[in-house]
């Protein structure tokens, strides 16, 4: 069958339906403008810079559930053209007998859920208004900005909505993203041994005023082997730093950006390559707090005492505690000591936080003694030194 008969199946399938699209629309398009419309697509494109700079525009990503789920653009609503199967189809023609039999096919698999499909996009349509968007707005989007994203702006044109292309597609949404977190910018990374609350007091920064990213909460973990919430799932890696990317993109980096200090592994998420140089080499202000405060302090506001879930940390990291250490802190969970657990427990972060500031060297790490955990006694203090040692 050929491309044109393929494209007139698709028109004479859509009136024969009698769906939303106006039948004279329809009968007067020419069959080869649609075609070269599929081929070359239209010139109203937006550069993934644009994008970023209106976060407020609705995304349609039209690529397939697994592709989604894997990461996407942040807000954004999927309206698959291909399911998982087909897309797999289409991709394995594509390579076997090249891009005209890929195209016949996918055309082929689209006619037979045309109605579907447009009601699917007239949904997300409704969605975006909803929310009190313009659905000409609404930019759309495949992997590289190619052959689907036309077809469902082409259908969207016979919804009577324009959706603008975004250019080079989710691919090119990565790329930029990701490079955009290597320009320098005025970090300080907030650091100290586990239990001194950082994390409260890059809260109260924020609400201050302060431009803080949330590292623990984007990860949806708190950094240690304690740190998995039980009623949030991590993100894909490609999604912690999709979620990243937009919030970097609205920070003003001639300001100071505060970061709390983690490993570049945060629970099973990974901090890109691009922003962890940055911050292993961003002054660092380590605050320190007695530790009996800090184990009084994490009892309260870790709140687990799941024996199952406190062994099982401990175990995570049994090469690292040592023999005898593992053995005190599952007694001591068992026994339900709790205190006698995070005593053994923050032994070990200590010690590795140690050792990491070791690797910082004076003139990047700025110390500050606090009496309680995550309260400071005088905020304006912090962003005074903060201002001052990434003004230099």
């Amino acid at each position: 069958m050929s491309l044109t008969s393929l494209v007139r199946g698709v028109l004479y399938f859509l009136c024969s339906k009698g769906y939303s699209l106006a039948a004279s629309r329809l009968t007067n398009v020419d069959l080869a403008s649609v075609y070269r419309f599929l081929r070359t697509g239209p010139s109203d494109v937006m550069s993934v810079e644009d994008c970023l700079r209106e976060p407020n525009r609705i995304v349609i990503d039209v690529r397939s559930p697994s592709e989604f789920a894997q990461g996407h653009i942040p807000g954004a609503i999927n309206v698959p053209l291909f399911t998982d199967h087909e897309r797999s189809l289409v991709g394995t023609t594509y390579k076997q007998c090249g891009q005209e039999q890929a195209i016949s096919l996918g055309l082929e698999i689209a006619k037979a859920k045309l109605e579907s499909l447009a009601g699917d996009l007239e949904r997300a349509v409704g969605q975006v208004r909803k929310n009190g968007g313009s659905p000409s707005g609404a930019i759309i989007h495949c992997w590289r900005g190619g052959m689907r994203s036309r077809a469902m702006k082409w259908l969207g044109g016979q919804l009577g909505v324009d959706f603008d292309l975004l250019e080079g597609g989710y691919k090119a949404f990565r790329r930029v993203g990701l490079n955009y977190l290597s320009c320098s910018a005025r970090l300080v990374v907030l650091a100290g041994p586990t239990g001194a609350g950082k994390t409260r007091i890059l809260s109260d920064l924020a609400r201050s005023g302060q431009q803080v990213i949330d590292l623990e909460g984007l990860a949806h973990h708190r950094g240690s082997v304690f740190g998995g919430y039980a009623d949030r799932t991590q993100p894909t890696t490609e999604q912690f730093q999709n979620e990243l990317i937009l919030k970097w993109h609205g920070m003003n980096r001639d300001q100071v950006i505060w970061f709390e200090g983690e490993s570049q592994v945060i629970g099973r998420v990974v901090i890109p390559e691009e922003l962890w140089q940055q911050l292993t080499l961003a002054p660092m202000i380590f605050i320190d707090v007695e530790v009996q405060r800090r184990i009084e302090f994490l009892l309260q506001d870790y709140g687990s005492r799941d024996v199952g879930a406190m062994i099982d940390a401990a175990s995570r990291i049994k090469k690292r505690l040592g023999g005898l250490r593992y053995r005190e802190a599952i007694d001591s969970a068992e026994k339900g000591d709790w205190t006698n657990f995070c005593r053994v427990m923050l032994g070990y972060y200590d010690k590795y936080y140690f050792r990491a500031l070791e690797k910082r060297g004076p003139t990047h790490l700025h110390r500050m003694e606090i009496r309680n955990p995550g309260v400071l006694d005088n905020e304006s203090d912090i962003i005074a030194l903060a201002d001052r040692i990434t003004s230099s």
